[in-house]
């Protein structure tokens, strides 16, 4: 429906990057993992038609913002993630580009879409997981992502939130949430 890769190609790719990684000296990569806020209340109120045109608006959007910088899928539902592989050697550079780019996606939604001559306004969360190379399970980072992304969704939606895989939870990149 998006013309994005699915869920399985996405993790196709993610471990295509991981065995990558692991083979040449571990450079940090990025999974971030996104959620529409409120799009089941929008679907269920406006019908599934207009879901579906919001979701290729999204797409596309997000396809055109990350452009060559790395790979934008849709695992489903209103759910949008992105692999990033093309960042510093410098894990703490790496994380910054990567909160760059979630930025510029969180800011980028919040444009209203026009569907069917209706301006609609959204929101997303973000969800972010570094890795290095030395993780072997595709899923494994892809729950991360999500851990974190559930975790932006609970301090108010609208927000970017990184796993901390020492901790086992998640931390904002700063001092302050993404609001």
């Amino acid at each position: 429906m998006t013309g994005l890769p699915n869920r399985r190609l996405l993790l196709d790719r993610l471990q295509q990057s991981l065995t990558a990684r692991a083979s040449s000296g571990h450079h940090p990569g990025a999974l971030l993992f996104s959620d529409l806020d409120r799009f089941k209340q929008l679907n269920d109120s406006l019908g599934h038609k207009f879901g579906d045109a919001l979701l290729q608006a999204a797409a596309q959007r997000m396809g055109h913002l990350v452009g060559s910088e790395g790979t934008v899928a849709h695992p489903g539902g209103d759910e949008f993630a992105v692999l990033l592989g093309r960042l510093d050697t410098n894990p703490e550079i790496a994380a910054e580009q990567a909160n760059a780019i979630a930025e510029k996606i969180r800011i980028a939604m919040q444009t209203p879409f026009v569907i069917d001559g209706q301006h609609h306004k959204i929101s997303v969360s973000i969800g972010v997981v570094m890795f290095e190379g030395d993780e072997n399970e595709p899923e494994e980072l892809l729950k991360r992502a999500d851990i974190a992304m559930y975790q932006a969704k609970a301090n108010g939606r609208n927000a970017i939130r990184f796993f901390d895989k020492d901790r086992k939870s998640t931390r904002l990149n700063s001092s302050h949430a993404y609001h």
